[in-house]
């Protein structure tokens, strides 16, 4: 009975080794429920994906580590953080080459035990031997790849189990990041559209309009230019306002040119990327229109196509809603304040404007000492015409003295004003 209860060598060595395991396993997943702690408590998808890569290779002691998202149009995987790399790491690695993009592909873990072997390895380091590829979920779609490099053969199947647990937790967090983000972003937003009604809504006058709305969109929106372009009397877009690097006020595009052209001709906004490396920005064209007339085009700059999105375009096309009834209420001021200070038989200033007038000048010729001349005209026998002719006459003749006066008599410095009656 006694030799029978003792265990033999290799049933203790059994046991030990599957103790050694256990007490591993323990210490793999209070690693791994340290790293998930701190992950979870990002609330930034930045934050988030900075603290995962360095816990990976802090933590857990991964020599080699990139964390990798899947762009917007899901084409190419691009690197947002890294870790214990020697060079140059490619920025984007498209869906359909390398390692990483067969486990964005089939969304399932990937370990490459010697990646020489391999032909779809991209060389990233030349001290590399394996490779190890887990995807992230986000409600059942590839969201990005955690990828972990090895320059010694020390990966393996422990691995692919530990960092797809770890891809689970992290997925957890991801959703909320990303949720957190996008309700941060409409808190800016808001914020941002506040300001821009506000500013657009402090002036009735057209060039501090565009001014504010232009400074706004570079300043609150981050984007690298603005401008807000007017048609002229020959259909040509003229820039009236710009903010950032670009056009500047004054530029001229002649009718259906450029990406403002044609936003205005096809009455629907225009994007045009740039394919030149992002030497030269993303422009959006909105076209402002109404009752299917142009009144103008709102157009923003951008070195990173990406802040052009759909929830960036929804945005922009507030502003620019904004930015057209703000137009139609400061030309609609600038036309009522023309209208009152002008006399509608001559289109001569009236009265009221040449007192206006006549102070200001005043105030100028005493402040710099300088002489003003005032010629009050009467026409002759003014009355007697209207009594032969009658007032249809005489009202032609009125507007042919003001025609006078302001084509041919007229200095620029000059002001020409209908004092009242026959009067100038």
């Amino acid at each position: 009975m006694a030799a029978n209860a003792r265990s033999s060598p290799a049933s203790r060595g059994q046991l030990q080794r599957e103790l050694d395991d256990a007490q591993r396993r323990v210490e793999e997943l209070s690693r791994l429920h340290r790293v998930l702690a701190r992950v979870t408590t990002a609330l930034r998808p930045d934050e988030l994906c900075e603290t995962l890569v360095d816990e990976l290779h802090t933590t857990l002691g991964y020599p080699l580590v990139a964390l990798m998202m899947l762009t917007e149009d899901e084409a190419a995987l691009r690197v947002v953080s890294r870790r214990g790399y020697v060079g140059d790491v490619p920025a984007l690695v498209p869906v359909g080459e390398g390692i990483v993009g067969r486990a964005a592909r089939t969304g399932t873990a990937v370990l490459v035990e010697n990646v020489a072997a391999d032909a779809a390895y991209l060389l990233a380091d030349p001290r590399v031997c394996q490779e190890a590829c887990v995807p992230i979920l986000v409600d059942g779609r590839v969201y990005g790849v955690i990828n972990i490099e090895a320059t010694q053969p020390v990966l393996g199947a422990a691995d692919i189990e530990l960092l797809t647990a770890l891809a689970g937790g992290v997925s957890v967090a991801l959703r909320n990041s990303v949720l957190f983000g996008e309700l941060q972003s409409a808190r800016d937003e808001l914020q941002a559209l506040h300001e821009a009604a506000h500013a657009l809504g402090a002036s009735l006058e057209l060039s501090a309009v565009l001014e504010s709305l232009v400074s706004v969109t570079c300043r609150r929106f981050g984007y690298d230019r603005s401008a807000i372009l007017l048609p002229d009397d020959h259909g040509d877009l003229r820039v009236r306002a710009a903010s950032g690097s670009g056009q500047a006020a004054g530029t001229l595009i002649p009718r259906w040119d450029g990406v403002e052209g044609r936003a205005a001709q096809d009455r629907q906004p225009v994007m045009v990327t740039a394919v030149d490396g992002g030497a030269l920005p993303a422009t959006l064209a909105i076209p402002l229109v109404r009752d299917d007339r142009v009144i103008g085009v709102f157009s923003v700059g951008t070195r990173d196509p990406e802040r052009l999105g759909g929830r960036a375009r929804n945005t922009l096309t507030t502003l620019a809603e904004y930015a057209l009834v703000a137009i139609e209420n400061a030309r609609l001021y600038e036309q009522t304040r023309h209208q009152a200070a002008t006399d509608s038989l001559t289109g001569l200033a009236n009265h009221r404007a040449f007192i206006q007038g006549l102070d200001q000048e005043l105030e100028r010729c005493r402040r710099y000492t300088l002489p003003l001349a005032l010629v009050m005209i009467e026409i002759d026998r003014f009355k007697r015409y209207n009594d032969a002719y009658g007032h249809l006459r005489g009202d032609e003749v009125l507007r042919l003295v003001a025609r006078t006066m302001e084509r041919e008599h007229r200095r620029q410095i000059d002001v020409v004003a209908r004092y009242g009656g026959d009067e100038f």
